[in-house]
């Protein structure tokens, strides 16, 4: 509840108290990923804003298959304690991050179910083919939560359609993809004639292999030029991706393994281009990070990956699977360094202006407190 308090002989306006919740992987969560980013981004944004943000569970409810009772009576089981933790006074606010079908939000709905309490949902999904397979049940509970919400924020267009669905216009709330610019060490250039690549991603099976696997087959096409290539990332399924590299001149590849984000930044900063096709990606907060540094982007035209960069000033898009065209590319920035040095300038300034945290908090306060006055 808002309540006007006095500092230094002033009184102002209190924020709200916010019961953050990520259903698919908690901010606290062990393992790095762009959810568990955003999610952190998420919070810091409503911090930054004034409101008061405590993450209610670490629970996921996350199932790689249908109709999963034990979790059903897990996610009861825990939404009993958080009411009775609450001792009366609930929160101001329900903060539901990325539910979908997969991951759906069981909290929210059985909280509603004893505490008078407003819901609004950031990067919902709702695809309504799941209404036809297997998942149907699961897209109910993510249905019956956009129903109810006061406000729902996305980050794409390819979200809107699905909520639209379900939520009118007037509850909808474009919050483009952002990251914490400030938190974010950037040293100096490289300043060698070798023109250093540098890519940033899990090494998992599905997309992530897939953008490796036509990133290794374009570089091949351009193996002879100056450029030597930075991976940074691990995961289970490292040695495929290790296969699919093997093979270039000694020299050409780097491996850096899992990087804390200090780290991360700081090879951005001393990287020239930034490389990652982007199959599958909802938007790709490590395209917002590379240009952050000052990197132009060579990605796919495909899924999220437009919303995250501006094709033509900040970045080079190229058609979804095709590893001539990406070579072509990233070949382009590589011997043109006017141009290289240009969409540099301009992402850094893209991210550093227009995707940074203080536009996003204010986005977040001002949506929040038109549904929760």
């Amino acid at each position: 509840m808002q309540a006007f308090v006095k500092n230094n002989n002033s009184w102002y306006l209190s924020g709200m108290r916010i019961a953050f919740y990520a259903p698919l992987k908690s901010p606290d969560h062990g393992i790095p990923s762009g959810d568990r980013q955003m999610a952190r981004a998420l919070i810091k944004a409503l911090q930054h804003a004034g409101h008061e943000v405590e993450t209610v569970s670490q629970l996921r409810s996350f199932s790689k298959k249908p109709h999963d009772e034990t979790l059903y009576g897990q996610a009861r089981r825990e939404a009993a304690d958080i009411v009775r933790r609450w001792q009366g006074i609930p929160p101001d606010l329900w903060f539901s991050y990325h539910p979908y079908y997969k991951a759906p939000d069981f909290l929210a709905l059985e909280v509603m179910k004893t505490c008078s309490i407003p819901v609004v949902t950031a990067e919902a999904s709702l695809a309504t083919k799941r209404d036809r397979d297997e998942w149907q049940q699961s897209q109910e509970y993510v249905r019956e939560l956009l129903q109810v919400s006061v406000a729902n924020f996305y980050f794409t267009d390819r979200d809107a359609p699905g909520l639209r669905t379900q939520v009118p216009d007037d509850k909808l709330v474009y919050l483009p993809p952002f990251i914490d610019v400030d938190d974010k060490n950037y040293p100096g250039k490289n300043t060698n004639d070798t023109i250093r690549l540098i890519t940033v991603g899990m090494m998992r099976k599905g997309v992530k292999i897939d953008s490796y696997r036509l990133l290794a087959q374009a570089l091949k096409h351009i193996e002879a030029a100056n450029w030597q290539l930075t991976i940074i990332g691990d995961g289970a399924h490292r040695n495929e991706v290790e296969n699919l590299f093997d093979g270039f001149q000694t020299g050409k590849i780097v491996w850096a393994g899992e990087v804390v984000p200090d780290e991360v930044a700081k090879l951005l900063s001393r990287a020239d281009i930034f490389v990652w096709p982007g199959f599958g990606e909802a938007y790709g907060l490590a395209y917002l990070e590379a240009q952050a540094a000052g990197l132009p982007v060579v990605a796919q035209n495909t899924h999220g990956v437009p919303f995250a960069v501006k094709e033509g000033e900040t970045s080079i898009l190229v058609a979804p699977d095709d590893d001539v065209a990406y070579a072509q590319a990233m070949l382009k920035l590589i011997e043109d360094k006017p141009l290289r040095v240009r969409l540099g300038v301009n992402a850094e300034k893209f991210v550093r202006n227009e995707r940074n945290l203080e536009n996003a908090s204010a986005i977040l306060d001002t949506a929040i407190k038109r549904v929760c006055p």
